[in-house]
C-alpha cells in the first residue's frame, strides 16, 4: 500500500473520530431552562402527594419549584406572567396551610401551565432563530406534561417549520383540553371535586395557547363560566358551558390542523416571546370549599371530594394565571380551655419564627434583586431548613463538594454522585435564585456542570476537585465579583470533556497504543536486543493510556449494567491514586532505561557512539553469508544489513 493511500485512510479515520466527538459533545448539551423547568415540576408533584401527611414538607417542596423556576421566568417571560404565577404560589401556600389537598392539587395545575407557557414562549423563539432541534424538544417536553397523545408529541416532533411546529403544538393542546372537558363532564354526577380539578387543568392547558390568533377569545370567559356553574350547582349551565367549550376546541382544533399541514401564514404567528394576554378575572369564592378539618388527634383526612359551595359568588380579580381560590376551611369546635392554651403557646413562637424570617429576608435582598414575595419565600425556606445566610449553604457545599472528593478517591462511584445531586439541590433550592439575579450565565454554567457530573459514567478525582472549587467561584458572584477566566475555562472543558467524550477518547487510544507497538515488532521483527528494548519502552510508556482506557470503558460498562464490581480499576487511576502515581513515576523511569538502552545500541550500530568491534560485525557479515551469500549488491548498507 502506498502513502497516499494510507494518508487518505488515516485522514478518514481522524475526521470520522472528530465526527463522533462532535455528536458525543452535541448530545451532552444541557438545556438549562429545561433542566429548572423539570426540576420546578417534580417538586410541585411532590408538594402535592405530601400534603395529607406532611404539611411542611409540603411547603418545601412547593418553595422548591418557585426557587428553581422563577429566576428563569423574569429573564424569559412577562412581567405580568410572572406576577401571576407569584400569586398563585401564595394561593397554593394558603392551599398548604388549610390542608386541602384537592385546593394545592389545582393551584398547581394553573403554576405548571405559568412555567409551560414560559417554556413555549422561549421554544417559540428558538424556531424562530432556526434552533428546531432545540424547540422541539422544549415542546415534546410540556407536550408530554399536558398529556398529549403520542400522535400529537410525533406531529411535534416531525414539524420542520415554525408554522408546522405551532400548529402541531396547538392541535394537541386543543385535543388534551378536549380529553379534560369530558373528565369534567364525567366526575359531574360522581365527584365535584375531580370535575373542578379537570376544569382547572383544562384552563391550566389553555395558558399557553390562550393568544393563539386561531383560539376564540371566549374560551377562557367559558372556562370560568364552567367553573362557576360547577360551584354553583347549576348542571344546566354547566353542560352548556361545557357544550360551548367543545365547539369552541373543535374549532381550534380545525384550524390548527389546517396550520400544521399547509404551513399557514407567517403573519398568523405573533413574534415569538411575545407577552401573553391576561387570563380572565376569576372570582375568588369561586371554588369547591375544602373539608372541615377533624380533631387534631391525627393527621387530617384530607376528601377530594367537596361538597359544592352554598354561598353567593363575589366577582374578585385575580390575578393572572390564577384561578379560582378555595376558602379557607371551618375549623373544628374546641373547648375554650384548648384553645386559650393553644394560643398562649403558638403567638410567640409565630412573632418569633416571623422576625427571624424578616431578618433573613433582609440579608437576601443585599444579595439580590428579587421581588419581596419571592425574598419573603426563600427566605422562609432558609428559616424552615436552618440557614441563617446565604454564607451557610456556601458551608454546607463547600462540606458536599469535600465528601465528593473523598468518594472519588476511594472509589465510591454512586456514593459521589449521590453528593453531587446533594450539592445540586442545595444549590437549585437555597442560591440559584440569588445567583440568577446578578449572572444568568453563571447559574447557567453551573447547571450543566451539574448535570454533566451527575451523568457522567466515570468520575475522577479532578472533576469533583472543580466541583469544590466551583463553591468558592460561586459565592465570589454572591459578593458582587466574576468568577475568574482560568475557573470559567476549567468549568466549560469539564461540560465538554467529562462524561461519554472522555470514554470515547480513552477507549479509542487504549485501542490505537496497540498499533505502533506491532508496527515497531513487524518492521524489526525480535532478533535484535536493542530494538526489543526499545518496543518495550514503547509499551511502557503507552501502559498508564492503556490502563485509563480499560478503566474508563469497565467503569462505562458498570455504570449501563448497574455492577459496581467493573469499577475497581478506577480506584487506581493515575488520575486520582497516589499510589498509581508512585507507580506511573517508576514505570515511566524504567521506560526511560530501556529506550535509553536500545537507542544507544543503536546508534553505536550507526556508528555515532564509540567504535564497532569486529565481534559485532563479522558473526553478522558470516550470518549473512551463509544465509543470502550472492544476493545483495556491494552498495550502501541497508536496515536489514545492519539490523
Amino acid at each position: 500500500m502506498n502513502r497516499g493511500s494510507r494518508n487518505r485512510r488515516f485522514s478518514c479515520l481522524l475526521a470520522m473520530l472528530t465526527l463522533v466527538l462532535g455528536l458525543a459533545s452535541t448530545a451532552l448539551a444541557q438545556d438549562a431552562l429545561l433542566e429548572s423547568y423539570r426540576l420546578a415540576v417534580q417538586s410541585l408533584q411532590n408538594s402535592v402527594r405530601a400534603l395529607p401527611i406532611d404539611n411542611v414538607q409540603s411547603l418545601d417542596s412547593l418553595d422548591r419549584a418557585a426557587n428553581a423556576l422563577i429566576p428563569l421566568s423574569r429573564e424569559n417571560g412577562s412581567n405580568q406572567l410572572v406576577d401571576g404565577i407569584e400569586s398563585t404560589f401564595d394561593r397554593a401556600r394558603e392551599a398548604i396551610a388549610n390542608r386541602s389537598q384537592t385546593n394545592l392539587a389545582v393551584q398547581v395545575s394553573v403554576i405548571v401551565g405559568g412555567f409551560q407557557r414560559l417554556v413555549y414562549e422561549s421554544a417559540l423563539r428558538e424556531a424562530n432563530n432556526g434552533n428546531l432541534n432545540v424547540a422541539r424538544q422544549r415542546l415534546e417536553q410540556i407536550a408530554d406534561d399536558m398529556g398529549m397523545t403520542e400522535a400529537s408529541v410525533a406531529e411535534i416532533l416531525s414539524a420542520q417549520s415554525l408554522d408546522a411546529l405551532r400548529g402541531a403544538f396547538e392541535l394537541g393542546a386543543a385535543r388534551a383540553i378536549q380529553g379534560r372537558l369530558e373528565s369534567a363532564r364525567a366526575a359531574t354526577t360522581t365527584s365535584s371535586g375531580q370535575a373542578y380539578q379537570a376544569l382547572a387543568e383544562a384552563y391550566s392547558i389553555y395558558i399557553p395557547v390562550q393568544d393563539s390568533p386561531r383560539l376564540a377569545d371566549e374560551v377562557g370567559n367559558s372556562l370560568i363560566s364552567a367553573i362557576n356553574a360547577l360551584v354553583g350547582n347549576d348542571d344546566a349551565a354547566l353542560s352548556a358551558q361545557l357544550d360551548i367549550l367543545t365547539d369552541q376546541m373543535d374549532a381550534f382544533a380545525t384550524r390548527a390542523e389546517n396550520l400544521r399541514s399547509q404551513g399557514g401564514s407567517q403573519s398568523e404567528v405573533p413574534e415569538p416571546g411575545t407577552p401573553p394576554e391576561t387570563p380572565p378575572a376569576v372570582a375568588e369564592a369561586d371554588a369547591v370549599p375544602a373539608p372541615s378539618q377533624p380533631d387534631a388527634v391525627a393527621p387530617p383526612e384530607i376528601e377530594d371530594d367537596p361538597e359544592p359551595a352554598d354561598a353567593d359568588l363575589v366577582e374578585s380579580p385575580a390575578p393572572a394565571p390564577a384561578p379560582p381560590e378555595q376558602p379557607a376551611p371551618s375549623q373544628p369546635e374546641s373547648t375554650s380551655e384548648n384553645t386559650g392554651d393553644a394560643s398562649t403557646a403558638a403567638t410567640p413562637q409565630t412573632a418569633s419564627r416571623e422576625q427571624a424570617i424578616a431578618a433573613i429576608q433582609q440579608t437576601l435582598s443585599q444579595n439580590s434583586s428579587l421581588s419581596g414575595s419571592s425574598t419573603r419565600s426563600l427566605a422562609a425556606s432558609y428559616y424552615d431548613n436552618g440557614f441563617e445566610s446565604p454564607a451557610d449553604v456556601i458551608d454546607t457545599l463547600y462540606v458536599l463538594g469535600a465528601r465528593s472528593i473523598v468518594a472519588v478517591e476511594i472509589g465510591a462511584q454512586q456514593r459521589a454522585k449521590d453528593l453531587v445531586r446533594e450539592f445540586e439541590g442545595n444549590y437549585v433550592d437555597y442560591l440559584q435564585p440569588l445567583v440568577t439575579s446578578r449572572d444568568v450565565g453563571f447559574n447557567t454554567s453551573t447547571l450543566r456542570l451539574l448535570d454533566t457530573l451527575e451523568r457522567a459514567p466515570a468520575l475522577r478525582l479532578q472533576d469533583t476537585v472543580v466541583l469544590a472549587g466551583h463553591v468558592d467561584a460561586t459565592a465570589a458572584v454572591l459578593g458582587g465579583d466574576r468568577p475568574s477566566a482560568t475557573h470559567s475555562a476549567i468549568v466549560a472543558t469539564n461540560i465538554f470533556w467529562v462524561g461519554i467524550t472522555r470514554v470515547i477518547v480513552m477507549v479509542a487510544l487504549f485501542l490505537l497504543a496497540f498499533v505502533p507497538i506491532y508496527l515497531l515488532f513487524l518492521a524489526f521483527g525480535g532478533g535484535n536486543r536493542n530494538w526489543i528494548w526499545v518496543g518495550t519502552s514503547l509499551f511502557l510508556l503507552l501502559l498508564p493510556v492503556m490502563y485509563e482506557g480499560l478503566s474508563f470503558l469497565l467503569s462505562f460498562l458498570g455504570s449501563v449494567f448497574g455492577v459496581a464490581a467493573l469499577d475497581t480499576l478506577a480506584k487506581f487511576s493515575i488520575f486520582q491514586n497516589t499510589i498509581s502515581q508512585v507507580i506511573w513515576v517508576l514505570i515511566t523511569a524504567v521506560a526511560i532505561g530501556f529506550a535509553t538502552a536500545g537507542l544507544y545500541g543503536i546508534c553505536v550500530q550507526f556508528g555515532l557512539l564509540g567504535g564497532r568491534s569486529s565481534a559485532e560485525s563479522t558473526p553478522t557479515r558470516a550470518s549473512e553469508t551463509q544465509v543470502g551469500a550472492g544476493t545483495r549488491d556491494t552498495g550502501p548498507i541497508s536496515w536489514e544489513d545492519e539490523f
